[in-house]
């Protein structure tokens, strides 16, 4: 047997050229990457800074917003100005939610419905309640920043919505 005797290993060759060029496109990597860094990082920020609703259920054909707790919350820190809340309360308003949008959900299904006059009298008879409230028309049209006409737009398809989960429960 013979064996052929290696080839002498390639020396190295540092051609000064290469050598540049591979720097130049060093930096202009260097460069991209903390771009994008920064341009992450800026994203992360604007999107913590952001406050977005957040679905906290989906119900059916319903979704069920964060921002919906929140309101009934704050609503009952109103309601009950002496009295602290219980700790599960926010836990307890999206159990209601939850059971409402499945009664809406039914409802749906059952083909139940709800006429307009019904709807424009709980619209009328919430007015009236939140006028007594502020004391005037012209008051609680300045605390919420729009006409009555707008709020009862605001609110007609929330009423419905009410109104047929309310005919489901019954």
């Amino acid at each position: 047997m013979v064996f052929a005797p290696r080839p002498p290993s390639p020396v190295p060759s540092y051609d000064i050229n290469y050598y540049f060029a591979s720097l130049i496109n060093m930096n202009k990597l260097r460069k991209i990457l903390v771009f994008a860094a920064v341009m992450t990082l800026g994203l992360r920020l604007s999107a913590q800074s952001n406050n977005a609703d957040k679905v906290v259920a989906i119900v059916g054909d319903n979704i069920i917003l964060n921002s919906e707790i929140e309101v009934q919350y704050y609503q009952q820190l109103q309601n009950n100005q002496n009295v602290p809340l219980p700790p599960d309360t926010k836990c307890r308003i999206l159990d209601n939610l939850i059971l409402d949008k499945m009664f809406l959900a039914q409802a749906n299904l059952d083909s139940l419905t709800t006429t307009q006059d019904e709807v424009d009298g709980e619209l009328d008879r919430r007015v009236k309640y939140f006028m007594s409230m502020f004391g005037s028309k012209e008051k609680m049209e300045e605390y919420y920043g729009k006409s009555v006409l707008e709020m009862k737009e605001d609110f007609t398809e929330d009423i419905k919505n009410q109104l047929l989960s309310d005919k489901m429960k019954n």
